[in-house]
């Protein structure tokens, strides 16, 4: 059974981020002048993975539009899409957009997507008092005793 698979980014965010020569030039393997399909969807399916893996304990997937998501994704596909050893500028933009998902993952950075655990909680603060200063003028009669 092959369940669909939500991918954050795709061809044409690879596209508006390298341009056509450069993704064409790296995923064109049969050389007929286009990138290879599947391929293309496996680098995408592959950093989605990875995405998911470091985000899967603090956000619900998958995650919902997300700028920042679909430029680590396309960052993390166009290194994978070197057949050799990538060039240092995309093993960089790679180790950046790597480098971000951590800091996401350590809620040093967020993203537009809602959080597992929800909005924020209300928080009360204690200082001292005998009673919450939240608490009702019933409630606090009741519990003086």
């Amino acid at each position: 059974m092959n369940c669909p698979v939500i991918i954050y980014a795709s061809l044409a965010d690879l596209y508006a981020l390298y341009g056509e020569e450069e993704i064409n030039q790296r995923a064109d393997r049969d050389r007929t002048g286009t990138p290879a399909p599947e391929l293309i969807r496996r680098v995408l399916v592959d950093a989605t993975a990875e995405i998911n893996a470091a985000l899967r304990a603090r956000y619900r997937l998958p995650i919902p539009d997300d700028p920042l998501i679909r430029r680590i994704c396309c960052d993390i596909a166009h290194e994978a899409l070197c057949i050799d050893k990538a060039p240092e500028a995309l093993t960089e933009r790679a180790a950046w957009a790597r480098g971000q998902l951590a800091q996401i993952a350590e809620g040093k950075l967020s993203l537009c997507a809602d959080e597992i655990d929800g909005p924020m909680a209300t928080v009360e603060m204690v200082s001292g008092r005998e009673h919450s200063p939240f608490m009702s003028p019933f409630a606090r009669r009741r519990n003086v005793s």
